[in-house]
């Protein structure tokens, strides 16, 4: 073999500058098909990620107010009820405790503004104290509650903060919880169990506003929570029912000493007399702090949510499409919260109405 037929043959197994300019330009750009895609993962992660931890306050807020919810109580039983001449006239149901929900602002007496959407109140075997020698008695009753309210955090802050930072007005889911030292129910059991009066919201609606009582026993359990909507219900909507077989005929309130002292074929067809009702449909609307920063408006509640909603039961479903359509349009980052909680005692007694003696 000569030197120049050997060279040929070594020039013919290598690579030429531009083939290795082509592979590298290739390797390059699946390099960065790679790496955008990669970006493309970790960024769609990190948003999901940071999606689900601003939500996740408010969504541990909901569960647990469809926890408690569950347990509520009014230990219904069954008595006389005796006549002027003190002979029992009818066999009735009693109780001392006390299940109400309803538009916040009428039950609190307060500004609609400040105290959007519903609220409940109602008691349960929480055995939540505060003196050390009652937690053995992990069943004792409590008050409880949930509801939203708008306002700012001046009076949570830290003593050495106040002053110091701005104050941070947002809407805020409150749970109130009465220790069972202060439960006071009991203690006029006789005349809770004869007649209603207006005084039979004090033991909740007294601790709403500000000053010592409400920060004792009023705590924040999640923030830029828009409003809290609670429905209570017969039974589960079916196709093709009636509104009242499903829904009760006073819509979105519920109270359980509705009709006390009254004959209960005057009920209009209802006899709810200290029981309670059979489901409760559960909404809450939350949003993110970004877009609170960006919708707020001072001390002044920003009213993302319009006035004429959640007014008929049977327009639940079309009024949260109504919000949901609005904040799409608005590109505001929102959750919506639903369930159906089924009370564990309200099957527990007779619906019938009472029976004479």
């Amino acid at each position: 073999m000569t030197i120049s037929s050997l060279k040929t043959t070594t020039r013919k197994g290598g690579f030429t500058l531009i083939e290795l300019m082509t592979a590298i330009t290739i390797l390059i750009l699946l390099l960065l098909m790679v790496f955008s895609m990669v970006d493309q993962t970790q960024r769609t992660y990190v948003k999901a990620s940071e999606e689900a931890n601003q939500f996740r306050e408010a969504r541990l807020a909901f569960e647990s107010i469809s926890r408690r919810l569950r347990q509520a109580t009014l230990n219904t039983y069954w008595d006389y009820k005796f006549g002027s001449n003190q002979r029992p006239t009818e066999y009735i149901r009693q109780s001392e405790l006390h299940f109400v929900m309803g538009e916040t602002a009428r039950l609190s007496q307060r500004p609609g503004t400040v105290y959007p959407g519903h609220a409940v109140f109602f008691q349960a075997p929480f055995g939540y104290v505060i003196e050390k020698e009652f937690r053995q008695f992990t069943e004792l009753v409590n008050a409880w509650g949930f509801f939203v309210e708008f306002g700012d955090d001046r009076e949570t802050l830290p003593a050495f903060l106040r002053g110091r930072v701005s104050p941070n007005s947002r809407y805020r889911l409150k749970e109130f919880r009465l220790p069972s030292e202060e439960f006071e129910i009991y203690e006029t059991a006789d005349e809770r169990r004869e007649s209603q009066s207006s005084n039979d919201n004090k033991w909740f609606s007294q601790y709403m506003g500000g000053g010592a009582k409400s920060l004792a026993f009023k705590r924040t359990v999640a923030e830029n929570i828009l409003t809290l909507v609670m429905l209570p219900m017969k039974a589960t909507p079916k196709k093709g029912s009636a509104a009242s077989d499903t829904f009760y005929q006073d819509g979105y309130s519920y109270d359980s000493r509705t009709g006390l002292g009254q004959d209960a074929s005057n009920s209009g067809g209802e006899d709810n007399l200290h029981l309670l009702p059979s489901l409760v449909r559960v909404t809450m609307i939350a949003i993110d702090e970004k877009t609170a920063r960006r919708e707020e408006t001072g001390s002044n509640p920003p009213g993302l949510i319009p006035s004429g909603l959640f007014k008929q039961p049977k327009s639940l479903e079309r009024d949260l499409r109504l919000i949901e359509e609005d904040f799409n349009d608005r590109r505001i980052n929102h959750r919506i919260f639903s369930t159906t909680v089924s009370l564990r005692e309200a099957g527990w007694i007779r619906r019938d109405a009472r029976d004479d003696v």
